[in-house]
């Protein structure tokens, strides 16, 4: 019984694809920043997340505050 099943493995790995193993991309993520418009400063974020290929795609900044 244990030939046929070690046969049986074999055929279906070759009928089967390999998938290739690839590292996981990093978590989404914020960037922060003081945007400075003048005299005062515009505290700001961003989301950022990562695509197909671990690529970085970023939101639009907002303020989320103030900063000197």
């Amino acid at each position: 019984m244990h030939r046929i099943a070690s046969l049986g493995d074999r055929l279906l790995s070759s009928l089967v694809p390999k998938a290739k193993a690839s590292a996981a991309c990093p978590p989404s993520f914020y960037q922060y920043r003081c945007y400075r418009n003048g005299v005062s400063g515009l505290y700001q974020r961003r989301s950022c997340i990562y695509i197909a290929g671990c690529l970085v795609s970023c939101g639009s900044w907002v303020t989320i505050g103030y900063c000197v």
